[in-house]
């Protein structure tokens, strides 16, 4: 009978244990611990290049808290792109003197929605508001300049 409950025991502890490891990792972020960290008080300018256009400056303070929202609501996977250049080029310039380059994929229907830091693994998938947002964005720089 002993044996029995120890048995029993062991092998309950075993399956929480088991249970306990396929459980969702915590991370305190949705992306699986991969986000843009940035933050729109912080940013003092964004330069916005088309492919094939000019260089446009985002320096509103509204028009650069659009742009940080929609980068925090991007998804993170980790899978490499390889496809046709960005649609966009955008260089974050901060306070500290720090400048984030991140391309966009945002105009054609094939791979509409994605975005990636440079110097960072994988890639961000944009929802539709957060990508026809950016999109509006840069268009709205590019007729300011």
């Amino acid at each position: 009978m002993k044996q029995l409950l120890i048995v029993a025991f062991s092998l309950t502890a075993l399956m929480l244990f088991v249970l306990a490891g396929c459980g969702k990792p915590e991370s305190g972020s949705s992306h699986g611990g991969q986000s843009i960290r940035l933050e729109a008080e912080h940013v003092t300018s964004i330069t916005v290049k088309k492919a094939g256009g000019q260089p446009a400056e985002v320096t509103d303070t509204e028009a650069r808290s659009r742009f940080v929202q929609a980068l925090h609501a991007a998804a993170y996977d980790r899978g490499k792109l390889d496809i046709t250049a960005p649609d966009y080029v955008a260089v974050v310039k901060l306070d500290t003197g720090t400048e984030l380059s991140f391309s966009f994929w945002i105009e054609k229907a094939e791979y509409t929605g994605l975005l990636q830091q440079s110097g960072r693994d994988g890639h961000f998938r944009l929802p539709d508001s957060a990508r026809s947002d950016l999109l509006k964005l840069f268009q709205e720089a590019a007729m300011g300049n």
